[in-house]
């Protein structure tokens, strides 16, 4: 939106690394009509002794509910701490009776509860294009063009770290090291 504003640049597509895979960097991008090229990290893996994962779950967003393998609904507890993360809990009268109900929980507690990014659906368009042709040329030219550029700016003209305090010494270590790249 800066560069819009700013400058009057007309940004079609924004391709970046997995270190911007946020959500909330995805839904700013959707809302401006800006087409992410971000490869979506991946999330750490925790080790589950018994129980069905969030992969058995199927998030509809038009009752904004959650849908477990037995098709019950699961429904958004009415506090939440994340806004893109929901918790989702069901209901303990539909676990007693379910036929999946050993499988499914890891308590001893009669209800499922199970954390939902409801705008996953962003990352998995974002996902998708990384995978087109387009997708990987820009990663290329990502790669070729700006990584390079760092990486020498950090390994070669001491941009590793600050050698200065302040925002306005750094700002001018940082420039003189561009300078520098500009000449070579």
């Amino acid at each position: 939106k800066e560069q819009k504003d700013k400058y009057g640049f007309n940004v079609k597509d924004v391709a970046a690394d997995k270190g911007y895979s946020a959500t909330e960097n995805y839904v700013v991008l959707n809302k401006l009509g800006v087409k992410a090229y971000i490869p979506v990290a991946m999330k750490g893996r925790c080790s589950r002794k018994a129980g069905y994962g969030p992969e058995k779950f199927k998030y509809d967003p038009k009752k904004h509910v959650v849908v477990c393998p037995a098709g019950k609904e699961l429904h958004p507890l009415p506090t939440q701490v994340n806004k893109y993360s929901l918790k989702f809990i069901s209901s303990s009268c539909d676990c007693k009776i379910c036929p999946l109900e050993k499988e499914c929980k890891t308590t001893k507690f009669h209800f499922k509860s199970i954390m939902v990014n409801v705008l996953e659906h962003l990352k998995d368009q974002a996902k998708k294009r990384c995978k087109t042709k387009y997708g990987r040329k820009r990663a290329v030219e990502r790669s070729t063009t700006v990584e390079t550029i760092f990486g020498e700016g950090k390994t070669q003209h001491g941009l590793a770290r600050a050698h200065f305090r302040g925002i306005k010494k750094v700002s001018i270590q940082f420039l003189m090291t561009a300078i520098a790249q500009n000449i070579k």
